[in-house]
């Protein structure tokens, strides 16, 4: 893979991790609002409903993206969240329940599912931010042609 090919893979995972990370955001932040009684459950639940569809469907492109590059071990650490996100989806219980929302049992499953989510999406920026800049010093820097010594290098 072209080394500016790999670029702007990183590049689009970034992108990607960031929209996943601010999704995740915004639905701790409206369980907090939601707690605080700032909003009712039906203006916190339409907002954090229609995200879930962008989500998974961002999720599944870099996840894809990183599965079918050179690089599809990095895809690995995706897995078991996709695997996750296909069966909440299969079996519907993804959505928020306004009425349901102010049952605690409820509703921490949501608060958890957005914290593991947030961290994961952070640390996974994280590593895509590093790789990014990994590849560009790497194009940048270049490989010393037929030298095997450091004093190549400066």
């Amino acid at each position: 893979m072209g080394s500016w090919l790999e670029a702007v893979l990183w590049l689009i995972c970034i992108i990607f991790s960031l929209a996943l990370l601010f999704s995740s955001l915004y639905m701790l932040v409206s369980f907090a609002d939601l707690q605080q009684r700032a909003i009712d459950a039906v203006e916190m639940c339409k907002p954090v409903n229609k995200l879930q569809y962008p989500e998974f469907l961002i999720h599944g492109l870099m996840f894809f993206l990183l599965l079918f590059s050179p690089r599809w071990y990095d895809s690995l650490l995706h897995l078991p969240l996709v695997i996750y996100n296909i069966y909440i989806y299969r079996n519907k219980m993804y959505l928020l329940d306004p009425t349901r929302v102010f049952d605690e049992f409820y509703a921490g499953k949501f608060k958890r599912l957005a914290w593991v989510k947030l961290g994961f999406f952070l640390l996974f920026f994280f590593y895509a931010l590093i790789r990014f800049v990994l590849v560009l010093v790497k194009d940048v820097v270049g490989k010393p042609k037929n030298s095997k010594t450091i004093k190549s290098y400066i």
